[in-house]
């Protein structure tokens, strides 16, 4: 089966540049520069839909990292954090990570120097509330706005 790749890298291209340059502070006149604002992707379907794939390849494409929330639990996890031994205790309860732990760990890693230029959400946000907290972890950063393929 061929990659869907080719297809989505012109429209994500498309909606970044739509995210680019929507100073109307009067930047320009003043002549003064606004950076870009960061390319902010979530990626959502099935299991199994290509998401990860995907999301790999386009994080490869816009130089930024491709952030799976699994993968930042586990980090957690092994760091053996106050945090992690949280997070480890629910899981091996065979319960679900609470939305305020999630979201305090998706902050905390979107806060790291490589996001500065963007990020790939993939497996996250799964609730109403991880929705709002991210918008509001967003908000917080600065940079609100978010693509959402799904």
């Amino acid at each position: 089966m061929k990659s869907c790749l080719f297809g989505l890298i012109p429209l994500i291209m498309v909606f970044a540049g739509a995210c680019q340059d929507n100073d109307s502070s009067g930047a320009a006149e003043t002549g003064k520069t606004s950076s870009p604002s960061p390319l902010q992707l979530v990626i959502m379907g099935p299991p199994g839909a290509g998401k990860g794939t995907q999301a790999g390849k386009i994080a490869v494409s816009f130089g930024i990292p491709h952030i799976s929330t699994g993968a930042v639990l586990r980090s957690e996890i092994e760091k053996d954090t106050e945090l992690g031994r949280q997070v480890k205790a629910v899981i091996e309860s065979g319960d679900l990570v609470a939305d305020d732990i999630v979201l305090e760990l998706v902050e905390n890693r979107l806060s790291e120097p490589d996001c500065e230029k963007g990020f790939i959400l993939d497996g996250f946000p799964r609730t109403l509330g991880q929705s709002g907290g991210l918008d509001d972890i967003l908000s917080k950063r600065g940079t609100p706005g978010l693509i959402a393929l799904n």
